[in-house]
């Protein structure tokens, strides 16, 4: 496999702001030639026993969680089990006790709330740099196209691997951004690019309305799982 594009921010209707089925994002995926989707869910890792029942070919299916601390938000990434912890330093030693790594997302995006602080920022360069296997450096949910320079910059001064991820809550978001590998054939060939910061990325900002549509379909999921109850609603749930 030459080049490969992965976009490496996705979220499933695990996520309670998006609706996407996983087998509309990797149909919309593969038309729009890429190959491979990493799915980070908000606080939910249970579209993992969904990609393990399916067998690609020159695909990637990848799966981490985006996790909301109380200093914001971080992404873990290359591991098995579903994260538990919320509390930030409980989170870290979790990913490190399953072997898993850390992406930064949207790391100097001023304009969003739950981006993680800046004193955490840097205590993940400094202290936990064998777990920090990237800085998210293009999101294409980013208001401002200033706020993924930010990022690039604060990556190649600390000397980070980059991803880039549309983040995409709808379907037309999915393949707005995405990470570029060359010659990967399995998943420790993209942790090993990563880490080697052999990895290019590409991009283009998503129209910010869709951040007010994102926050419709939260709501209304709410209110869906008021009706009917968080048991029966969870049936309704799309593969």
């Amino acid at each position: 496999m030459t080049d490969a594009k992965i976009d490496f921010h996705i979220h499933s209707y695990y996520s309670k702001d998006s609706n996407i089925k996983l087998n509309e994002i990797i149909g919309i995926a593969k038309y729009k030639k890429l190959k491979g989707i990493f799915i980070c869910d908000h606080n939910n890792y249970k579209i993992k026993k969904h990609v393990e029942r399916l067998k690609f070919k020159d695909f990637f299916v990848l799966v981490g969680m985006e996790i909301k601390t109380e200093y914001g938000e971080i992404i873990s990434c290359f591991h098995n089990d579903s994260i538990e912890s919320r509390r930030y330093n409980e989170v870290i030693d979790e990913i490190k006790d399953k072997n898993g790594f850390i992406i930064i997302p949207h790391p100097l995006d001023d304009m969003r709330s739950s981006k993680l602080d800046s004193m955490h920022v840097m205590d993940l360069i400094n202290n936990q740099k064998h777990l920090l296997i990237a800085l998210e450096s293009y999101n294409s949910r980013c208001v401002l196209k200033k706020s993924n320079k930010k990022a690039q910059n604060l990556a190649q001064k600390y000397n980070l691997g980059q991803t880039a991820g549309s983040d995409a809550h709808f379907k037309m978001e999915i393949g707005n951004a995405y990470t570029i590998f060359n010659n990967i054939e399995n998943e420790e060939d993209i942790i090993n690019a990563l880490r080697k910061r052999n990895t290019r990325i590409e991009g283009k900002l998503t129209n910010p309305i869709v951040h007010f549509f994102t926050i419709s379909d939260k709501l209304t999921k709410k209110l869906w799982k008021k009706i009917l109850g968080k048991e029966k609603s969870n049936n309704f749930i799309p593969i």
